[in-house]
Parts: structure tokens; sequence; C-alpha cells
């Protein structure tokens, strides 16, 4: 059966915690310390004149290099007129295909002198 605390028992364990409290406040303060990061591989330069940046952008940082919402750019895939990389858990495009996507639709404005007709909805 459990044991009822007194109210001498509350306070011992009041006084015991305060006394930590104190403890821990009183000691300095340990500077906190920047996680270090392995060096970059040499056998695999980040960006060279023949592959600047990246390959490939998850949707969110597509959207923003394009210029467009994230409601925008699932739409856009939806219509097939942008495609994601296949057989990935998130959304992925490459740089390739955004940059085909760009040029085509100025491409169609510039044929066009509007915006490039859409499908009707059904």
């Amino acid at each position: 059966m459990p044991k009822t605390l007194s109210e001498e028992d509350y306070e011992a364990i009041a006084h015991k915690v305060v006394e930590a409290l104190a403890r821990r406040l009183s000691a300095p303060a340990v500077p906190a310390q920047e996680p270090k990061l392995p060096p970059p591989s040499p056998l695999v330069p980040l960006e060279t004149p023949h592959r600047p940046g990246k390959l490939a952008y998850r949707a969110r940082e597509a959207c923003e290099l394009i210029g467009v919402s994230y409601l925008t750019l699932l739409r856009l895939r939806r219509r097939k007129l942008i495609k994601s990389l296949p057989g990935i858990r998130h959304l992925i495009f490459s740089r390739e295909e955004l940059e085909r996507f760009v040029h085509s639709a100025s491409d169609d404005m510039d044929a066009r002198g509007s915006r490039p007709a859409t499908k009707p909805r059904r």
C-alpha cells in the first residue's frame, strides 16, 4: 500500500528541488557548439562550369524558381504540362524539366501574343 506524504515530506522534497535548481543556475553556462559538418568530398565538385547548381529541386524550391504557387505546380503536373521524377516518394523536378517548361511557356506566349490556350474543364 502506498505511503501518504506528510507536510514534512513535501517540505523536504521542495527544499531538494530548490537546491538542485540553484546549483544549475549558478553553474557557468556551457556555450552551444556548432555542429561539425564533414568537409565536402574532393571527388564530387559541388559546382563546375559544366554543372552549376543543383540537378533537381523539391516542389517548394521548384515553385520559387519558376515563380508559381505550390498549387499551380501541382495543377501543372496533373495536367501533364510538367513532369516530376518517377519512383521517388517526394515530388522532385529536374532542372532540365523546369527549364523546358519555362521556355515552352514563353515560346507559346511569343507565338500567340497572349497566354497559351488551356483545355476546357469537364
